[in-house]
């Protein structure tokens, strides 16, 4: 761990993603579960109200179907009918017209007369196909009619009927291309069926019911509070709609719920009828929830919380790997730093021990002869400077750091520069037996910078040209007049630098894979900021095991601005880039 407790083991820092990576998992996870467990819900509550609300009309429904059959058919008030006085039962069958729209006609018969002495009682509002025109009765709801052609008919069926002692005659019946479902209640003298006394009984206009009477009960259940917002369809035996879309069955929140269409009770009714009679139907109400605004807005609201959910994830996913980003790059740079303090350190102490060590050798009078004291002073020399330089370095990467320094710019000779610098190198390389290449354009213009800059700038790619060299020990320095400047040119034979690294080497403590022990890690990161700061560039080019030339590019003075430049020379690259040749 380091002093701030970041983890430097790469097991740890893996277990330590993988934990982060678990934990924001976990965390979509339940945020995905949670608003999908509410969404589920939601509609869990939207198919329990289509359900309820299918529930609802198909009940609705049945008992308002069965209602004339059950509680009116029953009634003692028929018992007073009276075929020359059939009046006496308007009441009776008014009161039904109002209460139920779907009995179309009402019929009454006393079995010991002739059934052309049948009398029908019709809606004054809506008389049937088949009844012949009547006399007015004003503003009476029903009309009292006679048709023998229809009492005949209805005589033959009720006459089956009665010889299998039934209580009711229930069939269907085409009257003047109309369909009718007919319900008729058998009056007996006697409890054994044997003697037939008088029927009554009601019409249903089956064309009527299927184009009024379901749209009007289901616009009524509708309304009810409970089923705002619910799509309601209703569909026959063969699938064909009455009212709606049989599309609602399709819909992700949808109901159905069976009833049979008979406007009488099957249960006491059909158990005895006969088969070629009636045809016992069952249709389907259909219930969507769909429709539902407020399980709309849970769904939506739901989906909202989702996408939250997973921008949040993601933004925190985000944030730790920028955090996990910064922690590395903050364990990264604080490992440079202690490289470089080590290599600092080191670099620090070396010229100084040599400088102590000969010092004291002279100061004690052990070398006699003039020739030595001159070559231990030279290496005194020699040492000052390069202890000099390592000084300057780490000046020149505060410098770097704060951007504080001022420079003074001035014209400066290339050749007077190139050669001043040279001989704070003299002793090294004459002892690492180098050989010097100096290929000075004539007639250089000058540049513009800050002297001490420049010789820190020389200074470092020279040293790191001496330092990185091993077997083939050549160091070449060029001087270029070009259209845009002033190109200087260090060229070795040395180590050279990897092609994934030679993006990085000019930024602070980064030093090449390959680099030989020793350095600081800031010499190409200052020659970098120098030339920056001086207007100009830095183009590297390298080959592993065949050396590195750096080129750097330096404005001209502005008092040189008419020299003539060697304009046949190739353009020096723009960018730091590999070499796929080895330098000259």
């Amino acid at each position: 761990m380091t002093r701030w407790g970041w983890p430097q083991s790469p097991m740890l820092a893996a277990w330590l993603a993988a934990g982060v990576c678990v934990s924001v998992a976990t965390l979509a996870f339940f945020g995905i579960r949670a608003t999908r467990e509410f969404e589920r819900s939601s509609q869990l509550l939207g198919q329990q109200r289509a359900d309820q609300g299918a529930r609802l009309l198909a009940t609705a429904l049945t008992r308002d179907m069965r209602a004339a059959q059950t509680a009116v058919l029953p009634l003692s008030a028929w018992d007073e009918f009276q075929s020359d006085a059939p009046h006496e039962v308007i009441a009776l069958v008014a009161t039904t017209f109002a209460r139920y729209p779907y009995p179309d006609t009402f019929l009454a018969w006393n079995a010991h007369e002739p059934s052309s002495k049948m009398v029908f009682y019709a809606r004054s509002d809506r008389p049937p196909r088949w009844a012949a025109a009547t006399a007015d009765l004003g503003r009476s709801p029903v009309r009292v009619l006679t048709d023998p052609r229809v009492a005949a008919l209805m005589a033959s069926q009720i006459d089956s009927d009665e010889q299998r002692g039934q209580l009711y005659s229930v069939f269907d019946i085409d009257l003047d291309a109309v369909r009718y479902q007919v319900v008729i209640r058998l009056r007996y003298h006697d409890r054994l069926r044997q003697s037939l006394a008088s029927v009554y009984g009601f019409m249903v206009n089956l064309s009527w019911v299927r184009q009024h009477y379901f749209a009007e009960l289901t616009r009524q259940v509708a309304d009810i509070g409970s089923n705002t917002g619910l799509s309601f369809g209703i569909v026959d035996h063969r699938g064909e709609p009455v009212i709606g879309k049989p599309e609602l069955a399709e819909t992700g929140l949808s109901s159905r719920q069976t009833f049979s269409f008979a406007f009488f009770d099957p249960l006491p009714v059909a158990a005895n009828m006969r088969d070629e009679a009636f045809d016992l139907q069952t249709w389907t109400v259909l219930v969507s929830g769909t429709a539902d605004p407020t399980l709309g807005a849970a769904i939506r609201g739901a989906d909202v919380i989702f996408g939250l959910a997973a921008v949040a994830a993601v933004m925190l996913a985000f944030g730790l790997v920028m955090t996990a980003r910064a922690m590395r790059t903050g364990v990264e740079l604080a490992e440079m730093r202690a490289e470089f303090m080590s290599s600092i350190t080191h670099e620090l102490k070396t010229p100084i021990a040599s400088i102590r060590a000969m010092g004291d050798m002279l100061t004690r009078g052990r070398l006699r002869h003039p020739d030595d004291q001159r070559e231990y002073a030279a290496v005194v020399s020699q040492e000052a400077k390069r202890l000099e330089r390592l000084v300057n370095n780490v000046l020149a990467h505060a410098r770097i750091t704060d951007v504080a320094d001022v420079y003074s710019f001035e014209p400066l000779d290339v050749e007077e520069l190139v050669s001043e610098v040279l001989k704070g190198f003299k002793h090294q390389l004459h002892r690492g037996g180098f050989r010097i290449t100096v290929d000075l354009q004539p007639d250089l213009p000058r540049i513009q910078g800050d002297r001490a800059a420049m010789e820190l700038l020389l200074d470092n790619l020279i040293d790191n040209a001496i330092r990185h060299s091993r077997n083939s020990k050549e160091l070449r320095i060029e001087a270029i007049a070009r259209e845009d400047g002033v190109a200087l040119v260090i060229a070795d034979r040395g180590v050279g630098i990897p092609v994934e690294d030679l993006g990085r080497v000019t930024q602070k403590f980064v030093r090449g894979r390959n680099a030989v022990r020793g350095g600081s890690g800031l010499g190409l990161a200052i020659v970098n900021r120098i030339a920056k700061d001086h207007g100009g560039r830095v183009a590297i080019e390298s080959v592993l095991d065949r050396g590195t030339t750096v080129t750097v590019v330096l404005p001209v003075a502005q008092i040189e601005a008419a020299t003539t430049y060697d304009t046949e020379l190739p353009p020096l690259p723009g960018a730091i880039r590999p070499s796929t040749s080895s330098p000259p």
